[in-house]
C-alpha cells in the first residue's frame, strides 16, 4: 500500500503512475461530490490534508480539515504553506465524532477514516446526519 499525501486507496488507471491515478482519483472525487468553487468544506480524518489541498488548488473551493493528530496538523499546515494554500485549507485537531462546529458546513466529506471505526455506519449516522458524500 501507498501512503503519502494522498487518498490511500484509489484504483490504478491505465497508462499512468500511481500517483498520477491517486491525483485524477482525487480530482474525480471531488467532481462526483459535487463541490464548487466558493463552498466551505469540512474534511473528516483529514490526515496531513494531501487531498484537501488537491481539491482546493482544482475546485477553488474552502476546506477545513479534522484529524486526531497534532503531527498532522502542524505538518499539513506548514505543506499548505509551502503550496500556497494556507488561505484555502486549514487543519485542527478534533474528534470529528464530537466536532461541535461540525453542523455548520453544508458540505462534509467523509472519504477514508471510517475505516478505522468499528461501526462505519454509525460514524456516517453521528458525525454526517444530513449526508455524507
Amino acid at each position: 500500500m501507498f501512503r503519502g499525501q494522498q487518498f490511500h486507496y484509489t484504483p490504478l488507471t491505465p497508462g499512468m503512475s500511481i500517483r498520477e491515478s491517486m491525483t485524477a482519483y482525487e480530482k474525480t472525487f471531488a467532481e462526483i461530490a459535487r463541490l464548487k468553487e466558493g463552498m466551505t468544506v469540512l474534511d473528516l480524518g483529514c490526515g496531513i490534508g494531501g487531498p484537501a489541498r488537491t481539491i482546493a488548488s482544482t475546485i477553488g473551493c474552502s476546506i477545513v480539515g479534522i484529524t486526531n493528530n497534532a503531527w498532522h496538523v502542524e505538518r499539513g499546515t506548514a505543506l499548505n504553506k509551502q503550496a500556497e494554500l494556507d488561505h484555502m485549507v486549514t487543519l485542527v485537531e478534533g474528534d470529528f465524532l464530537v466536532y461541535t462546529y461540525m453542523h455548520s458546513y453544508t458540505h462534509p466529506f467523509l472519504s477514508q477514516p471510517h475505516k478505522q471505526e468499528t461501526d462505519p455506519l454509525g460514524v456516517s449516522e453521528t458525525a454526517l446526519p444530513r449526508r455524507v458524500l
